[in-house]
């Protein structure tokens, strides 16, 4: 048997007889992943098949080099792989036991990465066609390990499916093995095939009802093995398909991560938060079973792969075709099922980028507002400012009540704006939504009043937040415990006055009549 064929088969047999191993070990701790809202399993399934997956790969390396005299020239970087791919393994072990911080393994990720590319294991430029290169230059360093980083994190997020993670690594294993081969890595090469041989005998566990998950021991370890060992065979000055082959191979996982990641920013959400939009999540709602979904992926993905090989007997032009071809071919197979909606996509950017102006200049009147407020002198200059912000803002209504004692505890001086359903230019205002807040202040946080704020509730209830947080920020920073004081100490009773704000209309505010009652 070759040696080539001999190192994946050993790796096969370790998987089958160390995975229900590591499973009843897990289940006797109490490692388990139990069911809950995002989880696809109803009864707890064992965490470690990582650590099966890990051993096989050793337990095939050792026999082959030992007993098969299979010699392979190891690298610096090929150390510095090593190295990174047991931090991650640990990483992911505790994780598994434990649960860490993400920003935690974040840390570790890109210290495992950095090992590597201390290495010298650097994407300095790809080959496009002819003469014509695309180069990093000084920012090698960094495009190659954001690749570590990202890739690791990829295989990571699409672990949500029962043999999904481990059916895309078997796939991704033997398209960079075989780039590895063809560039002359044989070392790579074998590391890779005897992590597909591992995953292949982890698999039968693994499919749906899973008995044994990867866990982040096996997600993370098999991401960044799949990473730098990519990067490796297009470090330096690599040839298109050095690069080409590894990108369609990992293609899957790393458009679903990127997809996801630009939704949550537009949704203006975490990048990191759950959903239930990933590509396998968007399959299984449209009908198709847990299986299929599997089979569907890695069914494109190995098409993809196929193509991209065949392309590789094309003129490099051929080749850059092929490649930004298949891409497309991807991104297409994402929308058909919903994973990614480009139309809506690019005007809720579009919202966001108006939104995000209209917030900016908010913030500039809150604070040209924050400067008369600081100035006043009075009570009548401080409410002054408030109102010149609310007619800004576009609120409807503002009132201000203001209750203190001086001489007596039945003396009050209050200025009041009455809320009330307003016609603005012969057409009536929607329904309102109103916001009342408490002024506290003084030394003692005494209660000095209050302030109601009216708006069309038209206005979204996120723009009402905002305007509301600009609003209570003033309040929190203004002197109005002083000035309170100051006009609380006036000899009689004061006016309440009326003063009613109406929202812009064709960009231009109008503002209605002052209207003054006695109290």
């Amino acid at each position: 048997m070759p040696p080539q064929v001999a190192i994946p088969v050993i790796a096969c047999v370790a998987a089958l007889l160390l995975t229900p191993m590591t499973s009843r070990l897990a289940h006797t701790k109490g490692w388990v992943d139990n069911p809950g809202l995002r989880k696809v399993h109803s009864a707890p399934v064992a965490y470690l098949g990582g650590v099966a997956v890990v051993g096989a790969v050793i337990i095939a390396l050792l026999v082959g080099h030992f007993a098969l005299h299979i010699e392979a020239p190891v690298s610096p970087g090929l150390i510095a792989i090593a190295l990174g791919t047991l931090a991650m393994f640990a990483t992911g072990l505790l994780d598994d036991i434990k649960d860490l911080r993400a920003t935690t393994k974040l840390a570790v990720q890109i210290g495992a990465a950095a090992v590597v590319v201390g290495s010298g294991v650097s994407i300095d430029s790809i080959a496009l066609w002819g003469d014509l290169r695309l180069e990093f230059g000084v920012f090698s360093i960094l495009v190659t390990m954001f690749w570590i980083v990202g890739v690791t994190n990829a295989l990571n997020f699409i672990d949500g499916l029962d043999g999904l993670c481990s059916g895309i690594s078997i796939v991704a294993s033997a398209a960079i093995a075989w780039t590895a081969f063809q560039l002359g890595h044989p070392a790579v090469a074998l590391l890779l095939l005897a992590l597909a041989g591992a995953l292949a005998g982890f698999l039968p566990h693994n499919t749906h009802p899973a008995r044994v998950f990867l866990g982040d021991a096996g997600s993370l370890t098999l991401g960044f093995i799949l990473a730098s060992t990519a990067a490796y065979t297009a470090s330096g000055k690599a040839p298109l398909m050095g690069f080409a082959i590894p990108l369609i191979a990992l293609g899957i996982p790393i458009l679903d991560t990127l997809f996801s990641m630009t939704r949550r920013v537009i949704e203006r959400r975490s990048m990191m938060s759950p959903d239930r939009n990933h590509l396998h999540h968007r399959l299984i709602s449209r009908g198709f079973t847990h299986p299929r979904t599997v089979i569907t992926i890695c069914a494109v993905s190995i098409a993809a792969i196929l193509t991209a090989m065949a392309a590789t007997l094309l003129s490099p032009a051929g080749q850059l075709a092929a490649l930004v071809s298949l891409l497309f071919a991807y991104s297409a197979f994402f929308r058909s099922v919903g994973a990614i909606r480009f139309t809506e996509s690019m005007s809720a950017i579009g919202r966001v980028a108006s939104d995000s102006r209209v917030a900016n200049a908010e913030k500039q009147l809150a604070d040209n507002a924050q400067l008369v407020l600081d100035s006043a002198r009075d009570v009548e200059q401080w409410w002054g400012g408030i109102v010149s912000l609310a007619r800004e803002l576009e609120y409807v209504e503002i009132t201000l009540q203001l209750e203190a004692s001086h001489g007596g505890p039945d003396f009050h001086d209050c200025v009041n704006l009455r809320p009330a359903r307003l016609a603005v230019a012969g057409r009536e205002v929607p329904a309102l939504s109103t916001f009342q807040l408490a002024l506290n202040g003084g030394a003692d946080g005494a209660h000095l009043g209050s302030l109601r704020l009216t708006q069309p509730a038209t206005v979204s209830l996120e723009v009402q937040g905002r305007r509301i947080a600009l609003i209570c920020r003033l309040l929190s920073s203004s002197a109005l415990p002083q000035q309170a004081s100051i006009y609380a100490a006036r000899p009689s009773r004061g006016v309440a006055k009326t003063l009613r704000v109406s929202p812009s209309l064709g960009g231009h505010a109008a503002r209605l009549p002052v209207p003054e009652t006695k109290v």
